[in-house]
């Protein structure tokens, strides 16, 4: 009864894996005519909690392609509830990183407001962090969380990370600023 409760607290994805190909269906379902309607434009941005800068060497690169968080537009989360994979005629450097987006409006939405619409954490899993360790988030596995996008390896690790997300979130802040300020001051941190 408690897990169902924060359910309806927090937006999550729950379906299988998508692949870049599938542009037009998750989990078997053909797109909807409210989806579509959604690509014309998005929703407004807001901000209730800090977001983090994200450097650019944190953001998590997808190899094969060459774009942030494997080609997905990160406001199709919020606006769509799902994962879409951008199109390249709609693309967006920001912090040093390709970013791609379903269509025009959202790349306007992120432009305007990038620190509320990238994942946290530069796409690492958020869970993982939580823990003390890094790992790949899979942008097919998230939650949307006071506003805010995170993504996990896995969907038990998104799992364990919805028992308590608020509490998930600080040790992530804690962790995710120590490693970078490792990185970027060395006499600091730890």
């Amino acid at each position: 009864m408690a897990f169902f409760m924060m359910a309806m607290v927090l937006t999550v994805c729950a379906g299988p894996p998508v692949l870049a190909q599938d542009a037009t269906a998750t989990g078997g379902e053909a797109a909807t005519d409210e989806a579509q309607a959604a690509d014309e434009a998005p929703a407004p941005a807001r901000a209730k909690k800090k977001a983090y800068t994200i450097p650019e060497r944190f953001v998590l690169v997808d190899p094969a392609n060459g774009l942030a968080i494997s080609g997905y537009d990160p406001v199709a989360y919020f606006v769509d509830h799902r994962a879409r994979p951008g199109r390249r005629e709609h693309e967006l450097v920001w912090s040093k990183t390709i970013w791609t987006f379903v269509n025009e409006g959202n790349l306007a939405a992120f432009k305007g407001a990038p620190q509320i619409y990238a994942p946290q954490f530069g796409g690492h899993d958020a869970q993982a962090l939580a823990d003390g360790r890094t790992a790949p988030g899979d942008p097919r596995v998230w939650a949307i969380h006071n506003q805010r996008l995170y993504f996990f390896h896995s969907p038990a690790r998104r799992f364990e990370w919805l028992i308590a997300p608020d509490q998930h979130v600080r040790e992530a802040e804690k962790e995710w600023d120590k490693r970078i300020n490792i990185r970027f001051n060395p006499g600091r941190g730890r």
